[in-house]
């Protein structure tokens, strides 16, 4: 659940980034909308490899 959070907390941090980088920026196909794409995806990364890895070490230790 730690990690959910600090994944989420990261994404937020980067939209907070992001949308005002949108209020410098022009035009549409920018940073904002690949930066939050890039944290969502970054994030889900994050989420699952660490879950795999914590599957993997609770079946080693039986």
């Amino acid at each position: 659940m730690i990690s959910i959070g600090f994944a989420f907390g990261a994404y937020q941090v980067i939209g907070l980034i992001a949308s005002s980088e949108y209020t410098k920026v022009d035009s549409i196909y920018d940073s904002p909308h690949t930066l939050m794409i890039t944290a969502w995806i970054f994030a889900v990364y994050f989420i699952a490899s660490l879950s795999n890895y914590l599957l993997i070490n609770a079946n080693r230790q039986k």
